[in-house]
């Protein structure tokens, strides 16, 4: 009996509630975040979706976390949600 492994791929941008008002006249935007408390439902929507579509989900993270980072306040906002919602 033949023992086959796979997976899938899926690359999109973070779902949390944020911007780059600078986008437009800087080279690396400043991202601005909405309130915390406006993440969770949508991270939450989102990993179900996921979860139904392919089962169990593993994330990679590819922000930058560096505290000079101008990625760095998703990158805590996105762990802190996480956290919150894995709590549940």
């Amino acid at each position: 009996e033949a023992l086959l492994t796979s997976y899938v791929c899926v690359r999109g941008s973070i779902p949390l509630y944020w911007s780059e008002a600078e986008a437009m006249v800087a080279f690396k935007p400043r991202p601005e975040l909405g309130l915390a408390e406006t993440h969770l439902q949508p991270l939450r929507m989102h990993m179900q979706a996921l979860s139904e579509r392919y089962g169990t989900i593993i994330l990679l993270s590819l922000i930058e976390r560096k505290d000079t980072s101008h990625e760095a306040p998703i990158s805590v906002a996105l762990d802190k949600a996480l956290s919150a919602t894995l709590a549940e």
